[in-house]
């Protein structure tokens, strides 16, 4: 007797950790052909009727249409009588089909005994007992076109529970194993009368257990094809500009998985110191609504990446920071990543005098180099001017004087211009160093009042030439005519102007 109950109570032992097993696991990964490995058990499945391959929420997935298609894993139980397990799919429903249920995993015979289905959209779970059906379902339907996670879950004692994305939805607490023996258990039919209720839509991963899975389990189930780590980048390029000129945003959505991010969308709100001009993605479709451009990105797989190119015209000047945010319905494990910014400055494209030119004095017969700096957008062209007339040739930043005379003596300012606009610089005086007489005209009047200043070099003659108009500063004003030591003789005269 004792070494029958020892023989008896190893039984129990090897049994039991036999029974707690996933006992069949169906990838359906192959992508063609009509036929389905069994990834841990023996029950390799035969594809009725021609369903598509497609991709799925993990390599590839089998899609039926909803009228005759289906996938035969066992002529036979493979669950049965069992008092535990726990059925766990991926599905995307198409919507429409078959009104009321359809199935996503059954076994029966001539009657549905243990079932994962949708009732309309709605996941359920029904078990088939000694007396009467009973069925565990959530509150709503899924979402049409939308990759979710179905588990569900016969605990003996406790009852039905329905799992949806990770989260128990809903509990039965009346339900328990099933009262008869399945004669055949299929993927996307209803087994009894000859198959019907088809699932209309796409089902993939689908696992079977002989024993309970805990919550956190079947969370970590979803989260394997739901979590990812979501980030992006912002590159801006030229880093500086001028106003009116183009600034191309670059923007890098990657995902480094491990599962695919679902309707991932890139935001990205411009600045008011800039104006859109375009937008491009490398997936999906961008929009811009009042400055805000969209990009809807959809499914951005695991290992890869989606690129958004935004190009924009700098209005104003100062520095431009540009930030941008990307989200997903998927799990986003690190939401650090998930913001970028980039910043760039925008200068006046109208010329201006950055370094003003200064005095210089030279000795007659000497030396002088008056410079100036200036920005703003090119080409950039520079025009000298003494006493505001342009000197011949002198275009460039510098200005160099070489063998100096009295004549040259004066005001010195540049004009800067491009296609925009252009400005002058403050005057710098030459100073030629000896002794020099210089004619000056003394003129008094109202301040503000402004005189034509004019010459001959013959008392006689009528033709008056204007050397300049002076408005005044002050009462009296002295102005000194640099030109005069080079003339033999000036006569002057002031007119008052209207």
């Amino acid at each position: 007797m004792h070494n029958s109950k020892l023989l008896t109570a190893l039984v129990c032992l090897v049994t039991a950790g036999a029974q707690a097993a996933q006992i069949s696991l169906w990838h359906l990964d192959e992508g063609s052909g009509s036929s389905t490995a069994d990834s841990v058990g023996p029950n390799t499945g035969t594809l009725f009727n021609s369903p598509q391959w497609e991709p799925g929420i993990a390599g590839n997935a089998v899609r039926l249409s909803g009228t005759n298609q289906f996938v035969r894993v066992k002529t036979g139980a493979i669950l049965g009588n069992a008092a535990n397990f726990t059925i766990e799919a991926w599905v995307k429903w198409d919507g429409g089909g078959v009104p009321g249920q359809q199935m996503v995993y059954c076994e029966g015979s001539l009657n549905d005994i243990v079932n994962l289905f949708l009732n309309n959209g709605v996941p359920s779970f029904t078990v088939l007992d000694f007396a009467s059906w009973k069925t565990v379902a959530a509150s709503s339907p899924l979402p049409v076109g939308e990759w979710h996670h179905l588990a569900a879950v016969l605990k003996s004692g406790t009852g039905g529970i329905i799992y949806v994305d990770g989260q128990a939805v809903a509990t039965n607490s009346a339900m328990s194993f099933a009262g008869q023996t399945p004669t055949e258990t299929d993927l996307g039919r209803f087994v009894g009368g000859g198959g019907s209720r088809h699932f209309r839509g796409t089902i993939d991963e689908v696992k079977v257990f002989n024993h309970v899975r805990t919550t956190a389990e079947i969370l970590a189930d979803y989260q394997q094809f739901t979590t990812t780590d979501l980030a992006v980048t912002k590159t801006v390029a030229p880093g500086t500009v001028f106003v009116g000129s183009n600034l191309t945003y670059t923007i890098v959505v990657t995902n480094p998985g491990p599962a695919n991010a679902a309707s991932v969308v890139l935001t990205d709100a411009l600045p008011a110191s800039v104006t859109f001009d375009s937008a491009i993605t490398s997936q999906g479709t961008c929009t811009n609504q009042g400055g805000v451009v969209t990009a809807s990105l959809g499914t951005v797989t695991n290992a890869t990446a989606a690129v958004i190119t935004i190009t924009v015209t700098a209005n104003s000047t100062g520095q431009i920071t540009n930030t941008c945010s990307v989200s997903t319905i998927s799990v986003d494990t690190n939401s650090i990543n998930d913001t970028a910014a980039a910043i760039a400055t925008a200068n006046a494209a109208t010329p201006s005098i950055t370094t003003q030119p200064t005095d210089q004095s030279a000795s007659n017969g000497g030396t002088a180099t008056f410079g100036a700096q200036a920005a703003g957008a090119p080409p950039l062209t520079y025009q000298w001017q003494l006493n505001g007339t342009n000197i011949s040739g002198a275009t460039g930043a510098t200005l160099l004087i070489s063998n100096a005379t009295f004549a040259d003596a004066g005001l010195y300012t540049v004009v800067v211009s491009n296609g925009v606009g252009s400005v002058t610089s403050s005057n710098a005086v030459l100073t030629v160093l000896g002794l020099q007489l210089y004619a000056v005209v003394t003129l008094g009047g109202p301040v503000g009042s402004t005189y034509s200043i004019q010459y001959v070099t013959d008392i006689t003659d009528t033709n008056w030439i204007t050397l300049t108009n002076v408005t005044l500063p002050v009462s009296p004003y002295f102005h000194i005519d640099f030109g005069s030591p080079g003339a033999v003789r000036r006569f002057y005269r002031a007119i008052l102007l209207p």
